[in-house]
């Protein structure tokens, strides 16, 4: 596996989207190129607190999830579960959170990137 990957992609995700995580994991990211390090992968979640509300599952499930799976950056950055405002501003943050992040943990990647949809 390379060192550094020729594109680092972050996923933009809400903690509580198990369900659709899940669905990237097992149709996507099997794939020849993840698998080989020659695309990295990684679900963006902002910070989540024991007050967050969850429509599905739980903090102790998301934790659980974090622990067992390699694919999930926590960033340090909000996780709008407000209103509108709340979210695109969770959302930018967790662009930047992410550039951050992929630009110091890949330093040679080609290119970097990110996706909305889990």
């Amino acid at each position: 596996m390379p060192a550094d990957p020729f594109l680092a992609i972050g996923m933009v995700s809400a903690p509580h989207n198990f369900e659709r995580r899940k669905s990237v994991r097992r149709d996507m990211l099997d794939l020849p190129s993840v698998r080989d390090g020659v695309l990295v992968f990684r679900f963006l979640l902002g910070q989540v607190t024991s007050r967050e509300r969850f429509r599905f599952g739980s903090l102790k499930e998301l934790r659980a999830e974090v622990a067992h799976h390699t694919d999930v950056v926590l960033l340090d950055t909000l996780d709008g579960s407000g209103g509108q405002a709340s979210k695109q501003c969770s959302c930018l943050e967790k662009t930047v959170g992410w550039m951050q992040f992929a630009l110091v943990q890949w330093p040679g990647a080609s290119f970097y990137g990110k996706t909305e949809g889990a």
